[in-house]
């Protein structure tokens, strides 16, 4: 402590080596109370000098108009900093401004620093509670927690902590990781990140082979592009995009999103006025609400709601489902079991067994409807249309001329009792019940 003490006292001013001032006894005082690889220096603004290696400054300083600072610096706490280079494998301190300068790799940056315009190299490790300001990082660099990173670029395999807010067109580039907690806001987000849990993102953008946690809400026009893996108990919503490939967990909220190609959601989510395109996989147990769209050649497995949903054609919707004011295009299969209220089915969809048919339900043209179906009341069933062995038509209910029933309606209970039957014939269904199984959509639990 003694000989720290006398080495701050004997400080030298670097401006004496380049005025000539200086007694040779003082440098040699120095050199036996301070570490022969180390220069103090104190340095007062608009200095504009170049220094080498090796030096330590304290607190207070003011470094600006292109100042040089060579390798192993170490600069203490309350400096300013700007217009400044700082070779590698340097410490900075706590509570520095840092404007328009350059750390080089394997930096560490202490807390509380304000950097902008700032270029850190790779390699570095920045602590927590720093303000960063059109900045950029290279590669391998470590951010804490509680940093503020506003129109920052972050290279590869950069690895953010906790409670971090990534705002105002910042970009995340591949590969890197991401903690828990952050807000990232109007950020593009590139390759292979791994995002935690408890995130807010908002007009982000996810490119390809994404890793995104649990209990996030994505919002305000976020867009994930292809491949990307959402894991449970997320909330997707303001017009929120996902684009092919993607992969949702389960207990997911979804709420004016678009989902593209060949996306997989998996079980107990919630989908309200959103819209899925073309073959995706919903798993089981979801709730399809508000307006949302199901459009061409999508699977959905078993026991989901499905409200005031649109389906367009060619979709396959598994058993023990409830539709309700829905409208279901051409081409659809519907598995066993399932309720339809209040649902428009256009042509050529095939219903499978066990199905109830309720109250105001229309059924198109040339529709197969399989075995042991319940018709309900003010249900319209159109011309063509087949209903397989054992149906139950109640009264009320409205079976074209040109439809066909199967065997045996005639005993099952209140079997066309007051229905329209003109012209209907009895008659061996062109296919068995089994053929209406649908085996094919089987989801199982969620890979992780």
């Amino acid at each position: 402590m003694g000989g720290s003490m006398a080495c701050l006292a004997l400080m030298v001013v670097v401006l004496l080596v380049t005025t000539g001032f200086g007694a040779k006894g003082q440098a040699t005082a120095q050199e036996q109370l301070c570490p022969a690889n180390w220069t103090l220096v104190r340095l007062d603004e608009n200095s504009s000098l170049r220094l080498g290696s090796n030096i330590r400054f304290g607190p207070d300083n003011a470094l600006s108009n292109s100042t040089a600072l060579g390798d192993v610096v170490v600069l203490g706490s309350n400096n300013t900093v700007a217009q400044t280079a700082i070779g590698s494998f340097s410490i900075v301190g706590s509570s520095n401004y840092i404007a328009c300068s350059t750390l080089s790799s394997e930096a560490q940056v202490g807390q509380g620093n304000s950097l902008t315009s700032v270029r850190l190299g790779g390699k570095s490790l920045l602590g927590s509670d720093n303000r960063l300001s059109n900045s950029s990082f290279g590669s391998l660099n470590v951010l804490l927690d509680g940093n503020a990173l506003d129109s920052a670029l972050l290279r590869d395999r950069n690895v953010i902590g906790a409670n971090n807010t990534i705002a105002q067109n910042s970009q995340v580039l591949d590969r890197n990781t991401i903690g828990n907690a952050n807000a990232i806001n109007a950020t593009g987000i590139g390759l292979k990140n791994q995002l935690g849990d408890h995130n807010a993102l908002a007009l982000a953008t996810l490119l390809r082979n994404n890793v995104i946690g649990a209990q996030n809400i994505i919002t305000g026009g976020t867009t994930l592009n292809d491949t990307n893996i959402v894991g449970d108990a997320n909330t997707l919503t303001g017009a929120t995009s996902l684009g092919t490939r993607n992969r949702l967990g389960a207990l997911n909220r979804l709420s004016n999103a678009t989902l593209g190609r060949a996306n997989f959601v998996y079980n107990d989510n919630a989908i309200n006025q959103s819209t899925l395109i073309e073959a995706n996989t919903l798993g089981s147990r979801n709730v399809l609400s508000g307006s949302a769209l199901l459009d061409t050649l999508n699977r959905m497995g078993d026991s989901n709601t499905i409200r005031a949903t649109r389906a367009g054609q060619g979709n396959k919707i598994g058993s023990g489902n409830a539709l309700a004011d829905s409208v279901l295009g051409d081409n659809n299969v519907i598995g066993d079991y399932n309720v339809l209220e209040g649902v428009t089915v256009d042509h050529n969809v095939t219903i499978g067994n066990g199905d109830s048919i309720q109250r105001g339900a229309t059924i198109g043209a040339d529709v197969v409807i399989g075995d042991c179906v319940t018709v309900g009341e003010s249900a319209v069933i159109g011309a063509g249309s087949v209903l397989g062995d054992c149906a139950t038509v109640d009264a009320g209910a409205s079976l074209a001329a040109d439809s066909r029933v199967g065997l045996n309606v005639a005993n099952c209970s209140c079997a066309l009792s007051g229905a329209n039957s003109g012209g209907i014939g009895i008659f061996e269904p062109p296919v068995s019940g089994a053929d209406f199984n649908m085996t094919d959509i089987s989801f199982g639990e969620p890979r992780r």
